[in-house]
């Protein structure tokens, strides 16, 4: 993309000439800009170039026409943004343009400090907002000129700034000693070829349109180790046959992720195993047992002792509440990249991991029958990360039943079920044990340790929180259960 945005910043370049000179941009400038962006787009990429070029100058037009009709943008600076849609296609525009307005707003900051006016403007668009009012925000030109700033200046900037992030990578990489890997950047297909004809590369980055690039003429296939995809979207692709990474994240992550790659099918790096870790399953067939009270109190004690995850398998889980923190992602997330082919899931894990105090845990499901797709290879592929991860404590609270949960409850350490005291509790629990024993689970049946739980009455308080759960009988009686382990 190196033609496209050294043509692009001469335009920019000298929209910003004009508009500092005449305080407008010619609209031949702004034509002679569109033409060749939709030109140098089909020249490189063909019809897909031509119509992500199209594209990318309706949606400047759309995203910005309301901002035109109320004289807070002018005509000019659309036209402008239509000409870097041309150049960059939607989806590079629409990062574009917030990133402009912020380095607008500056800009804005400090004209309105030079004029000594800014608690004048900031109670004019304060006005303005609170009177609903549809018209024009500047009262008349001469207030516009003392007031406006030159927005292709920031627009500019943030060309410059989006542009300067894609070399940010490599001289991280660079940077870091401890790595034993080069990383290097190729701008086309043509110097992509040349250098796979007398290099070999283990591990190739390519965008999510591949295909595309294959049809080009992408040759030297077998001097590749392995293709990657860098993705726009938080999510694996279901059909894709390459392990797919995050594009919008830190140097730092995306290279741990790479690595977490490359080390697991180097047969010469060796697998990290803990040999130490201890899985706790706590289960009831009886509802309103405390069972994730007890879970969680378990996780809490054990986090004094080593890295704990704690892992909430419940459908209608209240641990966000607990936590006092809602992730982005949870377990349904996890599961999801559990099912996916290759190894891209490996470098999900933590992405899904947050983070309280001591404890390590994964949020709740966003939907409960999430957990129902929990199949017993997904559970050999989960404990083979969690050995990985270096964790000497999991703890799953769990309160569904299937396949997969009887794989997890045949690979845990512990298995406490925790059983209130009445005559229903009780049958309920004959009950369990029963069928797990006319399944042929005996090995799980007798591994079972049922637990008798007080009642604590700081549980049903309204301030109830972790501290709480902890400090009461139950958490007093959870300490005494795993110090006899």
């Amino acid at each position: 993309m190196l033609p496209e945005c050294a043509v692009l910043f001469v335009f920019l370049f000298s929209a910003v000439l004009f508009d500092l000179k005449e305080r407008r941009i010619p609209n031949r400038l702004c034509l002679w800009g569109i033409f060749a962006g939709m030109g140098l787009r089909t020249i490189l990429r063909g019809l897909p170039g031509f119509l992500s070029g199209a594209a990318g100058i309706v949606a400047a037009v759309l995203l910005l026409f309301v901002l035109f009709r109320r004289g807070m943008l002018g005509a000019g600076d659309i036209k402008l943004f239509a000409v870097i849609g041309s150049f960059m296609g939607p989806e590079f525009l629409v990062r574009h343009i917030p990133v402009s307005f912020a380095a607008g707003a500056v800009m804005s900051v400090v004209v309105l400090a030079a004029n000594h006016n800014i608690r004048e403007r900031f109670l004019r668009l304060a006005g303005y907002l609170r009177s609903g009012d549809r018209g024009r925000y500047y009262e008349g030109r001469e207030d516009a000129y003392r007031s406006a700033i030159h927005f292709s200046v920031p627009m500019m900037l943030a060309f410059l700034f989006l542009m300067s992030l894609r070399h940010h990578l490599m001289e991280y990489v660079n940077r870091k000693k401890e790595y034993d890997f080069h990383a290097r950047v190729f701008t086309n297909i043509e110097s992509l070829n040349a250098y796979l004809r007398q290099n070999r590369i283990d591990i190739l980055l390519l965008g999510e349109d591949v295909e595309e690039l294959f049809g080009d003429g992408l040759s030297g296939r077998e001097n590749i180790g392995r293709i990657c995809l860098l993705s726009e979207n938080s999510r694996v692709r279901d059909d894709s046959p390459y392990p797919v990474f995050f594009k919008f994240q830190s140097a730092r992550e995306l290279i741990h992720e790479i690595m977490l790659l490359y080390l697991s099918e180097d047969p010469g790096a060796g697998r990290m195993m803990s040999g130490n870790m201890k899985l706790y399953s706590i289960y009831s067939p009886c509802g309103g047992s405390g069972k994730t009270c007890i879970a969680l109190s378990a996780a809490l004690e054990l986090s004094g002792k080593g890295e704990t995850l704690y892992v909430g398998l419940e459908p209608y889980s209240v641990l966000s509440v607990l936590m006092k923190q809602k992730p982005e992602q949870g377990i349904s997330d996890w599961l999801y990249y559990l099912k996916q082919s290759g190894t891209a899931w490996k470098s999900k894990f933590r992405s899904v991991v947050c983070r309280k105090d001591s404890l390590d845990y994964i949020a709740q499901p966003e939907n409960g029958m999430d957990l129902n797709e929990l199949a017993p290879e997904d559970v050999e592929r989960w404990i083979t990360q969690l050995e990985e991860e270096n964790y000497r404590y999991v703890v799953f609270d769990i309160g569904i039943m299937n396949s997969g949960v009887m794989a997890l409850l045949r690979s845990s350490s512990r298995i406490l079920v925790p059983v209130g005291g009445g005559f229903l509790e009780q049958e309920k629990y004959s009950c369990f044990l029963g069928q797990l024993r006319r399944s042929g689970e005996e090995e799980i049946a007798g591994r079972l340790k049922r637990l008798c739980p007080p009642r604590d009455e700081l549980l049903l308080r309204k301030e109830f929180g972790l501290n709480q759960l902890q400090e009461g009988r139950l958490g007093r009686y959870i300490r005494e259960v795993l110090q006899e382990e």
